[in-house]
């Protein structure tokens, strides 16, 4: 992260952030197979979290209007995973953007918030350890 980090290129990252997160969710939402394996997806989606960051710091409506469109497919219940654990894993390195954010800019983590980079910071390795053991009942090793 710049030690010249502006509040404006923050602000233009998360809407960038918003593009990506709102499509591909709605695409993991759209495989409809969390519930019948019995994982709880609601408490990871990052979309209206983030839309509320963006929101408090003045973004408008307008501006989240543009998405991603080029993403992968996520064919299987196996490749959705495999993209939780890189989202996760996103959320935890978060934690230490969120230091900087703090330092350089005076953004606090609030609840209710995508903490602005660092998720659920709070129970990220719990959700991660989850995950894991959700995989491994979908798709056993060996």
């Amino acid at each position: 992260m710049s030690a010249t980090l502006t509040l404006g290129a923050y602000r233009h990252t998360l809407v960038r952030f918003h593009g990506f997160y709102r499509p591909l969710e709605v695409d993991m939402q759209a495989m409809g197979v969390w519930t019948g394996c019995g994982f709880d997806m609601g408490e990871r989606w990052k979309t209206a979290l983030l839309k509320a960051d963006l929101r408090s710091l003045g973004v408008s409506e307008h501006a989240l209007l543009a998405v991603c469109i080029d993403l992968l497919p996520h064919a299987n219940l196996a490749a959705a995973f495999g993209c939780l654990y890189v989202l996760e894993g996103a959320t935890l390195g978060g934690q230490i953007i969120n230091r900087v954010l703090e330092k350089s800019l005076g953004i606090m983590p609030q609840a209710g918030s995508a903490c602005r980079f660092c998720g659920h910071a709070l129970r990220s390795g719990r959700r991660r350890r989850g995950r894991e053991r959700h995989v491994l009942e979908v798709a056993p090793l060996g």
